[in-house]
């Protein structure tokens, strides 16, 4: 599995419940081992504040490769230092921890999350509550009673609701775009409706992809 680079820009983002201290970082790479990446002193994105945060605090990693292929995995600080310039590490996971996303789009998993729909058109007003088929960090699908006439290009708002692997709840609001309707088979009454989305805040969409990274390895494991 690919690594970053040396001198390569990463974004972390600290795994906490509280959203206030929930910022994404941006960093890079000074060295690479077998055991563990050595990183300068990460930035928060949204105003220069650098990183100082205790011994053993975890994070997602994301970065992407040559052919624009995205990667992240789970990591933790474990040491600090100061030469030139200021050095965090953190640990290097196995390979097999390390969650590769195509190039033609983010990976996604299967997910039963409960998810409110919104579709404010004159001729279509639809509010539904409904279950998720699937979700990664590139959009999600839902399941829709046939009654309910979505079409390619619908703008829609969407909240749902996802249980962290550390009991945490996150609410995330969004917007989306219609970009797939799968007809049900045989009996069913149930359409799947794809999105892909189009109104997100970065420090959500880390949240879905840590929340990915988690069901996927437990999905693994069964």
């Amino acid at each position: 599995m690919s690594l970053p680079n040396i001198g390569q820009t990463v974004r972390m983002q600290q795994l906490i419940d509280d959203e206030k201290l929930n910022h994404v970082y941006k960093t890079r790479v000074a060295d690479i081992n077998q055991n563990l990446l050595t990183l300068e002193l990460p930035i928060r994105e949204d105003g220069g504040k650098p990183m100082y945060l205790p011994i053993e605090t975890e994070f997602i990693v994301t970065y992407m490769d040559q052919n624009s292929n995205s990667y992240h995995f789970r990591t933790k600080l474990v040491e600090r230092k100061a030469e030139n310039i200021p050095l965090i590490l953190v640990t290097l996971p196995a390979s097999d921890e390390i969650i590769k996303t195509q190039k033609r789009g983010f990976f996604r998993v299967e997910a039963n999350i409960d998810i409110a729909v919104s579709l404010n058109r004159p001729d279509r007003n639809y509010h539904l509550i409904t279950k998720t088929v699937d979700i990664g960090g590139g959009g999600i699908s839902f399941k829709a009673p046939l009654e309910y006439k979505f079409e390619i290009g619908d703008r829609l708002q969407l909240w749902c609701v996802i249980n962290m692997k550390n009991n945490s709840i996150k609410r995330i609001a969004f917007g989306g775009e219609v970009v797939r309707i799968h007809l049900p088979y045989e009996n069913s009454r149930k359409q799947i409706i794809s999105v892909k989305f189009i109104d997100l805040k970065e420090s959500d969409n880390l949240t879905i992809i840590q929340y990915c990274f988690e069901r996927q390895i437990e999905l693994h494991k069964k």
